[in-house]
């Protein structure tokens, strides 16, 4: 009897040791769970966050570059039509006055518009750091149209001029054409010192 107690006493030892191991068995696999999680799934799940808004950034991006192309292609034609603005206005601009000349071209204008220049009065011209001007009154007299065919030609004529000031009296009498009292501004380049000195 002895000996079989103490039989079923090992039995019953190895059966709690046996459910030991598997309780313990059961542990290291949930802590093992647990680890992978914090070491490896955890930074993962992060990474895939910041990947995914990072994809729908890019995404947002590429839906934008269409019309960020357009724009750019906006700008650049506008940047290249004012640079060609500014080249001909620069070519229109010499660097002297040349007054004499331009009253020649004024004057082959005014004859073909149908105006008769009276009187042709320059001023003083008067200098900044970019360029010089010089203002030219004016005392003419045409019929509406050909002021207009007049005004019309000094965008055309080869020298830079701006009207300033411009007075069209009624006609008097039986006269179909109105006195006009034009103010003209003509530009040159500003000239320094010493190039000035070296022209006299």
């Amino acid at each position: 009897w002895c000996a079989q107690m103490h039989s079923e006493t090992k039995d019953h030892r190895r059966t709690q040791y046996g459910w030991t191991l598997h309780a313990v068995g059961l542990a290291v696999t949930f802590l093992l769970v647990i680890v992978a999680h914090v070491v490896v799934l955890d930074p993962l799940c992060k990474r895939q966050t910041v990947l995914r808004e990072q994809v729908t950034a890019a995404a947002g991006f590429l839906d934008r570059s269409s019309d960020i192309r357009k724009e750019t292609n906006r700008l650049q034609a506008q940047l290249t039509r004012d640079e060609q603005r500014l080249a001909e206005i620069q070519r229109r601009i010499p660097d002297h006055p040349y007054e004499s000349l331009f009253l020649e071209q004024l004057t082959r204008l005014a004859r073909s518009a149908g105006v008769r220049i009276a009187q042709y009065t320059p001023s003083d011209a008067v200098s900044d750091s970019t360029h010089s001007a010089m203002e030219i009154r004016l005392n003419a007299s045409a019929s509406y149209e050909s002021l207009c065919r007049f005004l019309d030609g000094l965008e055309s004529l080869p020298r830079l001029c701006r009207v300033t000031q411009l007075d069209i009296t009624s006609p008097t009498g039986d006269s179909e054409e109105y006195p006009v009292d034009l103010t003209l501004r003509i530009y040159y380049a500003t000239l320094d010192e010493s190039s000035q000195s070296s022209e006299t």
